[in-house]
């Protein structure tokens, strides 16, 4: 389990979100919650007007994985109240919905690698050009409401070699094979990606900014050395794990 937050505040306005993590080898939970608001911006001769925002989003999401087999749900809710936009005609009183995820992965040992997931909104959206900002005269008054509902898929098949191994050395025996098979390949490939299947480990590992901690790739042009890179990134792994 592992809980994380943050918190900020930057000229006048402020930043809070937490998020819950709970996992094992077959199981993920997520909780999450954000809150921000900030008032109008100010500089030396005044107020930027109308710049006052707040928004609120709440994220919970269940993921299971059942041998070559992986099902994620998602449910987040965005209800941001009033801000403004000043570059726009009308400012944002309010834009609140529901978006919905489902992810289903079949990921065998060899062969193929199929996900689809189905996905959906129910969103309301209003806007108003004399809430926020100096209101003209009453006849020239605009408010826009807007409702939509989306729904849609996305499938995708990876006819990429795939293969699950246990330990090390049956990484490094891999690699050196598709080394020695990579000519013979239908397509161009440039190497090998080594990720680590278990939900509560990649938990425990995290990711960057830019990428998961929990998978690493490898060059075919610099698989001499790879041993010694893969059992840093398995020596992190367990270390990080034991904590």
């Amino acid at each position: 389990m592992r809980l994380i937050g943050s918190a900020q505040s930057v000229n006048g306005g402020h930043h809070l979100n937490t998020a819950l993590y709970a996992s094992n080898d077959r199981h993920r939970f997520k909780l999450a919650a954000m809150t921000e608001a900030g008032d109008d911006a100010e500089f030396p001769d005044g107020d930027i007007t109308p710049t006052e925002y707040e928004r609120q989003r709440y994220d919970v999401g269940y993921g299971v994985r059942m041998g070559d087999h992986s099902l994620q749900l998602d449910y987040g809710y965005n209800d941001t109240g009033e801000a403004g936009t000043p570059s726009l005609p009308m400012d944002i009183s309010y834009f609140e919905g529901d978006l919905y995820n489902m992810t289903y992965r079949f990921e065998p040992a060899t062969g193929i690698d199929a996900t689809i997931s189905l996905y959906g909104s129910e969103l309301d959206h209003g806007m108003t050009n004399y809430r926020l900002r100096e209101a003209p005269e009453p006849a020239r008054w605009r408010r826009n409401i807007a409702a939509s509902e989306n729904l849609g898929f996305n499938l995708r098949v990876n006819l990429a070699e795939i293969r699950c191994v246990s330990g090390i050395d049956q990484v490094i025996e891999y690699c050196e094979e598709i080394e020695g098979r990579r000519e013979s390949f239908p397509y161009e490939i440039d190497g090998v990606v080594v990720k680590i299947n278990r939900y509560d480990l990649q938990d425990a590992l995290g990711a960057t900014s830019r990428s998961p901690r929990w998978a690493i790739s490898a060059l075919c042009t610099a698989f001499v050395g790879l041993a010694m890179v893969i059992l840093t990134f398995i020596v992190a792994l367990i270390c990080t794990y034991s904590i």
